[in-house]
């Protein structure tokens, strides 16, 4: 606690200019360092995809299970059968009833670490994010392709991204913590930018060849 509030003090007095080893910074940077360029950061959480579809950790689970159920294909699914195997697995050492898809890659993680096991290893680096691969095409991959990826004008989603992107996409940033590539379709769906990685640039075919100077950014 006393670590958390000398922090806190010790921004105040940043932002203030009151520090004495520290240049004193104007109102106008609002906490910014001065000279850094204006960005605007979205943070995107799991209700953002709701709307395509896309279960909310709770229902990830459930979604695998009736997905498993339908056998998909011509046969088994081994990464939806993984995982919910684990899933039931952990429903009936708990009373509560709450258990979700972190609570699943959790416990193949704590067992991996402990154990080194090759199974466990299979499943937390192939089948478990294969299983959540196909949640995600089953349940908005048509949505996506239909409404997205087409620029429908009344998408919610197109809709957002031109008003938060603007005639600055430069100084835009979305941070997501979602398995679906919903945004980054969203953005490339417009078909005026790509999208700028920590790592590399995401193309849309179309639009490669144009110059860009600015793309927003995503992490």
């Amino acid at each position: 606690m006393r670590r958390a509030l000398g922090a806190k003090n010790r921004i105040d007095e940043l932002r203030s200019g009151d520090s004495s080893d520290h240049p004193r910074m104007s109102s106008s940077a609002h906490g910014r360092l001065p000279g850094a360029p204006s960005r605007t950061a979205y943070f995107i959480g799991a209700g953002f995809s709701k709307a395509a579809g896309v279960p909310l950790v709770a229902g990830f689970c459930p979604a695998a299970q009736a997905l498993a159920e339908r056998a998909l294909g011509s046969g088994e699914d081994e990464s939806l059968n993984d995982l919910v195997r684990r899933w039931n697995r952990l429903r009936e050492l708990r009373s509560d009833d709450a258990v979700n898809l972190e609570d699943v890659f959790n416990d193949v993680l704590q067992k991996w670490k402990s154990t080194g096991s090759k199974e466990e290893a299979e499943s937390l680096f192939n089948r478990l994010p294969t299983a959540i691969c196909r949640v995600i095409y089953h349940t908005c991959g048509m949505y996506t392709a239909n409404e997205i990826w087409n620029n429908r004008v009344e998408n919610c989603y197109i809709d957002f991204i031109k008003r938060a992107v603007g005639n600055e996409p430069g100084s835009v940033s979305f941070i997501t913590t979602n398995y679906d590539p919903l945004i980054e379709f969203s953005i490339l769906g417009i078909g005026s930018y790509n999208v700028d990685f920590a790592v590399r640039t995401l193309f849309r075919p179309s639009i490669r060849s144009e110059p860009r100077t600015s793309n927003p950014s995503l992490f």
